[in-house]
């Protein structure tokens, strides 16, 4: 049988020291409690589980029975590094990462397992993460794309059974997000890149999710989990987004304070929240020093003067506490190289759709600026649109130049 290898790699909350070195980590996984009223596992034998009539009693067998590792792809190598994984019958699990670094890393906790609809299994661990996995007949283990053989044997004096291995409970923190992701249909605060970002998703409460593109034109599925760290989906498909590429869905996400979500680094409230405005929750850039946030009038028409407002802020970060210069603010429909030379020299020309001069203004930590110009799109159709903002500090320049796909009618 072939295996398509991922490129795909998941990064789990307790075990990110892992990640840095191997671009994959094992953390803990979701099992949510009847709080949330999920739809049962099904444990009926499918093409997927590659195993016999008795798919969950083997698959605890197999998985127990000895440690799973990759030192097999180092053998030889000067820098033989490899991860080794133990999931023990008695409901717990741990990894540990082999290295000449110095502390090397690891990881503890609780583990389950079960199959979710599509037929796919999946590793719940205590931390609300969940990772897809696969046996094969050739006795090697696949944690998203990463394959493992069989290491060391496990010896547990009281183990447990695939039925009687204990349900994870999700920690409350996270089981709160999850009740709130899952009340409603999230729908996307601004009419940008819609050709590759879902313009709705929903969070179902068996943790699969629903991402619908271009208004009901498409739609891709997929597995979700939450972890203290934020909210991750992934899918095996990417079918909506229309560039030539063959990379999964995979999304990223969190729960604003006031209890929008942020998705792929963009806003989304849920489905029944009135919008005046189109959004730009966070322009893309150096927002970890000076966050941006756009409204803009949604949808954008060609010809007519479209306002503007912007509210930039000095956010603090503790490594770069100085002021910052906020000097020019505007939108092009290209990238303008060397843009930062315009200001000082009359020999470049930058064709602006919309700009407006910042007047040197200095913006000291925590301080917010906000201000308003019209932007003016000459043409309509599908087109490109930067995003800039030049900004200086006291050692080094802070410009953002932020692409968004937009179609203007």
């Amino acid at each position: 049988m072939k295996r398509q290898t991922s490129a795909l790699f998941l990064v789990l909350g307790a075990a990110g020291a892992l990640a840095a070195a191997l671009a994959f980590t094992l953390g803990g996984a979701l099992y949510y409690s009847t709080d949330l009223k999920p739809e049962p596992p099904d444990n009926s034998v499918t093409e997927t589980s590659k195993i016999g009539v008795d798919a969950r009693d083997d698959i605890f067998a197999k998985l127990t029975k000895q440690s799973w590792c990759n030192r097999e792809a180092t053998r030889g190598s000067p820098f033989p590094d490899y991860a080794d994984y133990k999931f023990k019958a008695d409901g717990t699990y741990e990894w540990h990462f082999f290295t000449d670094s110095t502390p090397a890393s690891s990881g503890e906790g609780k583990w389950n397992f079960e199959k979710n609809s599509a037929g796919s299994w999946l590793l719940l661990y205590d931390d609300g993460a969940r990772q897809r996995f696969t046996l094969y007949e050739d006795g090697t283990l696949t944690f998203e794309g990463i394959d493992l053989n069989p290491c060391d044997p496990i010896t547990i004096s009281n183990p447990y059974t695939a039925a009687t291995l204990p349900a994870i409970q999700l920690p409350s923190d996270a089981k709160l997000v999850a009740e709130k992701l899952t009340l409603q249909k999230w729908k996307r605060a601004n009419d940008f890149d819609l050709d590759y970002e879902p313009t709705t998703i929903e969070f179902k409460k068996n943790y699969e999710y629903i991402a619908t593109y271009r208004g009901g034109e498409c739609q891709n599925d997929g597995n979700w989990y939450v972890t203290a760290n934020g909210i991750v989906g992934d899918s095996l498909t990417n079918d909506c987004d229309i560039r030539d590429d063959t990379y999964p869905e995979n999304l990223s996400a969190k729960l604003l304070k006031n209890d929008f979500l942020f998705l792929n680094h963009d806003l989304y409230t849920p489905e029944n929240y009135p919008l005046e405005k189109g959004v730009i929750w966070s322009v893309f850039g150096y927002s970890d020093v000076v966050s941006i946030k756009v409204e803009y009038d949604m949808p954008i028409i060609s010809g007519i003067p479209n306002k503007f407002d912007v509210e930039m802020t000095n956010v603090g970060r503790e490594d770069y506490p100085g002021p910052v210069t906020l000097q020019r603010f505007s939108v092009t429909e290209d990238y303008v190289r060397n843009y930062r030379q315009s200001l000082t020299t009359t020999s470049q020309q930058v064709d602006e759709i919309g700009g407006i001069d910042l007047g040197s203004k200095i913006l000291s930590p925590g301080q917010t600026y906000r201000f308003s110009f019209d932007v003016t799109f000459p043409h309509s159709g599908k087109q490109s649109m930067y995003i800039n903002a030049l900004i200086d500090g006291p050692t080094q320049a802070w410009d953002t130049h932020q692409h968004y796909s937009i179609e203007v009618l």
